[in-house]
């Protein structure tokens, strides 16, 4: 991320003050070529214990909610980096491990009368299958798109 963006260096005040934020804590947590080979380690190996873990059970797909909170109201953009943990904290997992994720809308929650959604994660290269899986789901829940 950091060398693609620094050939913008020269327009920086331009970006979104978030955007901004997420370069400047970036560069100040720059890793060297060895910690960055040992993150791609423990990706890795997570990735294999979920592997491990779906296998025993006898699992094709999990489902859960996208985001844990009720949506809030969005304007332009974040303001700030790092406002969005609570939307992201259960995605980011997945994108780390490298699993394939299907979300798709799931109705509108009792409560507070907004749409809300759930996430499909898969078995790695099985992406045609979760596809496959959410069009079902979203089918029996009556939310498919026309």
């Amino acid at each position: 991320m950091l060398v693609y963006h620094r050939r913008f260096d020269d327009r920086r005040e331009l970006y979104r003050p978030s955007i901004r934020g997420f370069l400047e804590y970036g560069e100040s947590r720059a890793m060297s070529a060895e910690e960055y080979v040992a993150a791609q380690t423990r990706r890795t190996e997570l990735t294999d214990a979920w592997l491990d873990w779906l296998a025993e059970h006898r699992i094709d797909t999990i489902v859960e909610p996208t985001v844990p909170i009720v949506a809030r109201p969005r304007g332009h953009g974040y303001d700030e980096a790092f406002t969005d943990v609570a939307e992201i904290s259960l995605t980011h997992y997945w994108n780390w491990t490298g699993f394939p994720v299907a979300a798709l809308p799931s109705g509108v929650g009792r409560r507070s009368g907004l749409p809300v959604s759930v996430s499909l994660i898969g078995r790695l290269g099985a992406d045609w299958d979760l596809l496959a899986a959410g069009a079902a789901l979203q089918e029996e829940l009556g939310t498919v798109a026309l």
